[in-house]
């Protein structure tokens, strides 16, 4: 009986661990799955989002992305709920946001594995 009791607890607690993780993960993600790469981020008080209408236009090269990044791509942290995916910025953006206009136009790419990225933007 105690033993039953135990095994219930247990198995509640992984279960609704399961579901808290993929709801925090689809708030702060956009995406259920915590191993997927993220449909948007936070960085400096902007949103950045994959552009999903575009298909498989978001998925880019290093080559691609060195260009859209003016040639260099600058190391900023891991992203995701366990930290398995690495963010990189281009050299130049600081804080995306203009103070004077308030216009929003930095990019963001994350490491998806080989020579392949995915592109995120702040654009509208």
């Amino acid at each position: 009986m105690r033993s039953e009791r135990l095994w219930t607890a247990l198995t509640a607690v992984v279960v609704f661990g399961a579901i808290g993780t993929m709801v925090f993960n689809r708030w702060e993600y956009g995406t259920y799955n915590p191993w997927s790469v993220p449909l948007r981020l936070q960085y400096c008080n902007a949103h950045f989002y994959q552009d999903t209408a575009g298909g498989d236009d978001t998925i880019v090269t290093k080559a691609e992305a060195l260009a859209d990044a003016d040639g260099k791509l600058v190391p900023h942290g891991t992203t995701g709920l366990f930290g398995q995916l690495e963010v990189f910025l281009p050299s130049d953006l600081k804080c995306p946001q203009d103070p004077v206009n308030d216009q929003l136009d930095g990019l963001m790419f994350i490491e998806i594995g080989g020579d392949r990225f995915v592109e995120l933007t702040d654009a509208d």
